[in-house]
This record gives structure tokens, sequence and C-alpha cells, in this order.
């Protein structure tokens, strides 16, 4: 239900790979709930950028980077 819907979200890992960045969206506790793997964008750990969620793992998100 949230694809194509846009989620404040917190970087937390600056990675390699398919998903460059991974973080959680602004309800998320960080080792509790989902998570975010961004596969566009770029922001440094701690930062806070909008999130297009394009797609879903079993318990996880996959977005987006776009702009305010």
């Amino acid at each position: 239900s949230l694809i194509g819907r846009k989620r404040r979200s917190i970087i937390d890992i600056r990675g390699s790979g398919e998903y460059s960045l991974t973080g959680r969206t602004e309800w998320d506790a960080p080792e509790i709930d989902q998570l975010v793997f961004i596969e566009k964008g770029d922001a440094s750990p701690g930062e806070i950028v909008n999130v297009e969620i394009t797609g879903c793992l079993r318990y996880d998100l996959i977005g987006k980077i776009v702009p305010d």
C-alpha cells in the first residue's frame, strides 16, 4: 500500500551494491522496524530525505530519493 508514496526517511548506512543507502522512515525504530533500501540518490548518514517507495521485500521497503 506504500508503493508510489513519499516518506521522509533518515539515512543510517551508506553502502555499495544494488542499494547504495539504507535508512528508515520517520516512524520506524532502529533494529526493530522495517528498513528502507534506497537504490537511487545520494545522502549522508543522519540526513533526512524524501524517499519515493518503489517496491518491497518481505519486511522491508525499496525506494529512491526524490526532491522535496
